[in-house]
């Protein structure tokens, strides 16, 4: 199945906010569950202190914002997002396959 084009900066954010969700849920993971919400926020402050607003508010440029987060050295439970995103394609269709929904 196609996954729609992202073109506004709230459906990049969704997506983003319900991985992390579904991080927190998933045993895998091994992340604590409490700290997800305030691990997707310093995401976006990284990623938007570095791209300001002008950048979410240009469909051509969330790419880069979403570039930004991808490579966030931010950590949550020792573990940068990159990872817990390479472990959910990983494990997509075998253990996790909800992680991606």
């Amino acid at each position: 199945e196609e996954m729609p084009r992202v073109t506004y900066a709230y459906e990049l954010q969704r997506a983003l906010h319900s991985f992390v969700r579904a991080c927190a849920s998933h045993p895998t993971m091994r992340v604590p569950a409490p700290e997800g919400d305030a691990f997707f926020g310093r995401l976006l402050n990284e990623a938007l202190a570095a791209g300001g607003v002008a950048e979410i508010l240009d469909e051509a440029a969330l790419s880069r914002f979403a570039v930004r987060v991808w490579t966030s050295q931010q950590l949550w439970g020792g573990r940068e997002f990159c990872s817990l995103l390479n472990q959910a394609i990983r494990e997509d269709g075998t253990r996790a396959p909800a992680t991606l929904r």
